[in-house]
């Protein structure tokens, strides 16, 4: 009998994890080329970049400015979360594949916040072709492209579109709701537009590109 709850419940595992799987329906393929022109979606061409900011948590409110100093030749990043007044609210540094979080005022001083600011930063400057056994999915017509890949124990998805830019982002980990990042473009190689959101903590973060050097 407990043998069999096992194997009962493992059946309903694997099914829940398929029927939930971004690429179900798509099929996995091998590509000779780059699949994505931009192999991370923040780490480009730039020196600076300004983001007008609007973020809800739980039930409140609160927009400003994100500032991203890029070191190119480093591979480094530093990000700064700020009053439209220069005040900082929360300041944070990418390097070696990871977003650590140096100063955070109060209000935002909370674990799941942090940990979902430095989840999301972390996805916009990981560079993909750093990254090893990447899976491909493509659907009929090639018009859907993901790239799938494990890292620190989280399952990454990339969906490029038409023009093989990274358009959605999404993370799943086991035992926490999955993180999903939405990308516009106009003619910059930085996204116009980014919005992040967590449904299970109520959280959700709007940018929108103001300045890039």
């Amino acid at each position: 009998m407990q043998i069999s709850r096992i194997v009962f419940l493992i059946l309903i595992s694997v099914f829940l994890l398929n029927s939930c799987s971004p690429v179900k329906g798509l099929k996995k393929t091998s590509y000779d080329k780059p699949l994505s022109t931009n192999n991370s979606v923040l780490s480009q061409h730039y020196n600076t970049a300004l983001y007008k900011a609007g973020i809800a948590i739980f039930d409140n409110y609160y927009s400003g400015l994100f500032f991203i100093k890029n070191i190119q030749d480093k591979k480094m990043a530093n990000i700064v979360f700020m009053s439209e007044f220069g005040l900082s609210f929360m300041d944070m540094k990418f390097e070696n594949n990871a977003i650590q979080t140096n100063n955070v005022q109060e209000f935002l001083n909370r674990k799941a916040i942090i940990s979902n600011m430095e989840n999301f930063f972390l996805a916009l400057f990981m560079d993909i072709s750093e990254i090893n056994n990447t899976d491909i999915f493509v659907d009929d017509t090639n018009a859907i492209k993901v790239i799938k890949f494990k890292q620190n124990s989280s399952r990454y998805y990339y969906f490029c579109n038409q023009d093989n830019k990274i358009e959605r982002i999404i993370q799943k980990k086991r035992g926490r709701a999955k993180l999903e990042i939405s990308l516009k473009y106009n003619n910059e190689e930085l996204p116009s537009e980014i919005k992040f959101e967590n449904k299970r903590i109520k959280l959700r973060m709007e940018l929108e590109l103001v300045r890039l050097n």
